[in-house]
């Protein structure tokens, strides 16, 4: 009886003591390795906060102290996300001429395996087996254009008829 009482103790102390490790009873989720003040935000809230095409400046006022004009109405308690100084400084790499990814097509070859009869009288017909010989892989930029094996008609030809003697 009083190992379980004392087992009902030690468990009730022990989850009790997870919520305030966890942290599942605190108002403000801060991200790990971050700075005081920056917080996580969903990623709805991300994208509200970057909608528009002056959000850095609108941030930059805020990380300030200014208040930022918005035409939208404030939505109380709501968490957003400050730029690290010396962000608008960070050197844009040139884009490429053009920079047009492309996915070439892979090679594959179909191998057909006839039906055939084994030593006990068993007939296989198993058909065809595809495999990969050369695997996809991504191009940048224009390509050669590649010569695409087309199937034409075969034409026939009549010959000259002979013409009739007179």
């Amino acid at each position: 009886m009083i190992k379980q009482l004392f087992l009902a103790i030690a468990v009730a102390a022990l989850t009790s003591g997870c919520t305030s490790i966890m942290g599942l009873g605190s108002d403000e989720y801060a991200c790990k390795g971050m700075p005081n003040g920056v917080t996580c935000m969903s990623a709805k809230d991300v994208y509200s906060a970057t909608e528009g095409d002056d959000y850095k400046t609108q941030l930059k006022k805020e990380q300030e102290g200014g208040a930022a004009s918005s035409d939208k109405p404030s939505t109380g308690n709501a968490t957003r996300v400050l730029i690290a100084e010396g962000s608008d400084n960070a050197p844009v790499p040139m884009r490429a001429r053009n920079p047009l990814p492309i996915r070439s097509q892979a090679v594959v070859m179909r191998i057909a395996i006839d039906p055939w009869e084994d030593e006990k009288g068993d007939l296989y017909v198993p058909g065809f087996i595809y495999t990969e010989v050369e695997a996809r892989r991504w191009e940048i930029g224009a390509r050669n254009p590649q010569p695409t094996p087309t199937l034409r008609p075969l034409t026939v030809v009549q010959p000259p008829q002979a013409k009739p003697a007179k």
